[in-house]
């Protein structure tokens, strides 16, 4: 039985959660995943993080009186100082939920949350590719695209707390609809969701591509992660999607370098798996329209915790607090 402080974090997804045990350096003691089931509404998946948390517990041996507390990265809009999932596209029916409290009555420990984009800033700064940067911005390029920003080594909210929606910054003033009910946002251009859409109205105007042969002429299954296949296989359409999104991803980029002077912007989440082709093309957009000097020092790189960048942060920010 182990017999060191230890935290949890927890990374609340639409489609998983994952919860890993850390120790007060950010190394992983354990590890545990589950399905989100989102659809089955906001009392069952918080009953679905308890069940985790205890699994993780139970299955590790981990003696309770080292349990220093739980955090968790939420995908939404959060308030971190009163612990208030304000909502979320990807967990349909949470409204105002008091999340640190209800978890803390049923963990019997400390709980705080925060923004899952955040989480995963922290995590990257803290102990991953952003270790040491002093002004560092994450950007976490999935589904949709969410961001966090940390500025003197900390990290940097906003007074309400929604600091760093990087997604929703408007590109195109009369661009596509975005969920948010703006135009033209960084999501609807560069996210993987954009990605796939791009890909699924190119083939059913009848463009011919290598892209449905991957998903057995389905174009429903059409996913960000096929056209990164497609294009790795040097598929015409897939490479010219994935080169606007990336171009798209560096004029926003651009914008945050311009106003922040940031030393680095560490990209993570699963379209950044594309590969290097992706990072230089983001890079020399940055260089041709950011100024001089902030486009100089800035480095662009990829993340270095993968999918556990969230979980791990989250338990990082919950040490922040005690």
């Amino acid at each position: 039985m182990r017999d060191e402080p230890f935290i949890i974090g927890v990374d609340l997804g639409g489609t998983k959660i994952l919860a890993v045990v850390c120790d007060k350096t950010g190394n992983i003691i354990a590890r545990a995943q589950c399905e989100t089931l989102a659809s089955e509404g906001k009392d069952f998946v918080i009953d679905r993080m308890v069940w985790l948390i205890d699994k993780l517990l139970n299955d590790n041996l981990l003696d309770r009186q080292y349990w220093l507390g739980v955090g968790v990265g939420f995908p939404g809009l959060v308030n971190h100082k009163d612990g208030i999932a304000y909502s979320s596209i990807m967990l349909p029916g949470w409204h105002n939920v008091p999340l640190s409290v209800i978890l803390t009555e049923r963990l019997h420990t400390k709980v705080i949350i925060d923004n899952d984009a955040n989480a995963a800033t922290f995590g990257e700064w803290w102990i991953g590719a952003g270790k040491n940067a002093k002004t560092f911005l994450c950007l976490t390029i999935g589904t949709g695209i969410g961001g966090g920003i940390i500025i003197n080594d900390r990290l940097y909210r906003g007074p309400d707390g929604t600091a760093g929606e990087f997604g929703n910054m408007s590109i195109q003033y009369n661009g596509g609809q975005c969920t948010c009910g703006n135009q033209g946002c960084l999501n609807v251009l560069a996210s993987g969701t954009a990605i796939a859409k791009r890909a699924m109205e190119q083939i059913r105007e009848g463009v011919n591509d290598s892209i449905l042969e991957i998903v057995d002429g389905n174009v429903e299954r059409i996913t960000a992660e096929v056209v990164a296949m497609a294009a790795r296989d040097g598929d015409p359409l897939a490479k010219q999607i994935i080169s606007e999104a990336a171009r798209f991803l560096g004029v926003g980029i651009t914008n945050l370098v311009n106003i922040f002077n940031p030393d680095m912007v560490v990209l993570s989440g699963g379209v950044t798996q594309i590969g290097e082709g992706y990072f230089s093309e983001i890079r020399s957009e940055v260089n041709d329209r950011a100024f001089d000097i902030p486009a100089q020092r800035v480095k662009i790189v990829p993340a270095a915790l993968g999918l556990e960048a969230g979980a791990i942060g989250a338990a990082g920010i919950l040490l922040t607090t005690l």
